[in-house]
């Protein structure tokens, strides 16, 4: 396969899955223009609760709401990038790049806690991600998304936060962050394709908002103060520890 023909497999395939996802977008406090606003002069991070299909599902709302996806970089688990994990991975690893080459997302992989007895090199791996992402962040219109460690649960119900999420707001103190929550509309919370995924947008804030709440309540770590502002957008029962 050639490069002109991979970028056309790249393109049919990923136009193919974001049509295939059915997306409702509830924002009655028109958070997105804050965004939109912002986004003409600094950049944008968009925190996101795991759901089944999301790189699709997210593709399309940043695409239809915020940003071109060639202003768009997407942190991934790095087991969805290493071909020696499955025939998921091997078939993402594989389609990513293409998907880089078609629509101009760019992909950082991330190394999940509870797999860095796999990748030995997760220390490296992980802050040269971040290195990368604060270096796009600095890029006015810009946006890095990712779902915080914590949120990917079968049963749609968020678990506890991991310091990866501070870090990244910590190091893009100019960036304005804003919490999007899917939900299936059956309420399952983890389907894709069988119906309208609703997504509900929250309040945009920046990393001195985070420093504000921090010293209100001390006892709370950042990072759990941070996942409650994505907790509160979704049904209480599936808030899990941040409520």
């Amino acid at each position: 396969m050639n490069e002109r023909e991979g970028s056309v497999m790249g393109k049919i395939s990923a136009d193919f899955l974001m049509g295939r996802a059915s997306i409702e977008v509830i924002d009655p406090d028109k958070n997105l223009e804050t965004v939109r606003k912002h986004l003409r002069t600094g950049s944008g991070i968009v925190l996101f609760n795991h759901f089944k299909g999301d790189f699709f599902l997210w593709a399309r709302f940043v695409k239809e709401n915020l940003a071109p996806l060639d202003n768009v970089t997407a942190m991934v688990a790095m087991k969805y990038l290493d071909p020696h994990r499955g025939l998921t991975s091997k078939t993402l690893s594989f389609m990513f790049p293409k998907w880089e080459k078609s629509h101009g997302v760019k992909v950082l992989p991330v190394v999940q806690s509870k797999e860095n007895g796999i990748y030995l090199e997760h220390k490296r791996i992980n802050i040269a991600s971040t290195l990368k992402a604060r270096g796009f962040l600095r890029i006015p219109g810009h946006i890095l998304a990712f779902s915080p460690e914590g949120t990917r649960s079968l049963s749609g119900v968020l678990g506890a936060a991991e310091e990866g999420v501070d870090l990244i707001i910590r190091a893009s103190k100019n960036s304005i962050v804003i919490p999007v929550a899917a939900e299936d509309s059956s309420g399952s919370g983890v389907r894709l394709y069988k119906s309208t995924t609703r997504i509900r947008v929250g309040t945009p804030f920046f990393n001195q908002d985070v420093e504000r709440d921090h010293e209100d309540h001390p006892d709370i770590k950042r990072k759990d103060l941070i996942m409650q502002r994505l907790a509160q957008l979704l049904p209480e029962q599936k808030r899990g520890l941040n409520k």
